[in-house]
Parts: structure tokens; C-alpha cells; sequence
């Protein structure tokens, strides 16, 4: 099995390549290629951003966006990835 992470920059195209994943997710599993659900927004895995960086309010816009703080934006984060995790194994 082969996982592939895309990392992407603000304003790059990082959400609408994410948005074309989702939207075929169901034909991507008929080829063997999972593209996981997640917790908070159905196709967006920003969510866990605040786990890459020791300090999340380095970009304090994708913490602002969640609506919390730093320390329950890491807790979410932590949440959301073992989520993607338990879909992968």
C-alpha cells in the first residue's frame, strides 16, 4: 500500500484539488485509492495543520478559521488525524 500527503501553500489550489478528490472519492475507491472522510468540513483535511507546526498561531488564520484557541485547536487536530488514521489502517 502507498500513501500520498499533499501539502499545500495558501492560495495555491490545495482546496480545489481537495474538492475534486472528494467529489470522487466513491470512483477513486473503485481503483483502490481511499480518499478518507473526516470530521469537520466532508473533503478538507486542513484540519490538521495545527499538528505540523510547533507553533500553530505561526498561521494563525487556519486556527482563527476553527474557532478556537491554540490548545483545543492542537486537541482537534489530534482528533481529526486519528480519525484519518483509523480509515487508512
Amino acid at each position: 500500500m502507498k500513501l500520498v500527503l499533499h501539502i499545500g501553500q495558501a492560495k495555491a489550489g490545495s482546496t480545489a484539488i481537495q474538492d475534486s478528490l472528494y467529489a470522487a472519492k466513491d470512483e477513486l475507491l473503485s481503483h483502490g485509492c481511499l480518499y478518507p472522510e473526516n470530521m469537520f468540513i466532508k473533503g478538507r483535511h486542513h484540519w490538521i495543520s495545527p499538528l505540523i507546526f510547533e507553533n500553530p498561531m505561526r498561521f494563525p488564520s487556519v486556527v482563527q478559521r476553527m474557532g478556537f484557541d491554540e490548545e483545543e485547536a492542537k486537541r482537534r487536530a489530534l482528533d481529526e488525524w486519528h480519525h484519518l488514521k483509523s480509515q487508512i489502517g
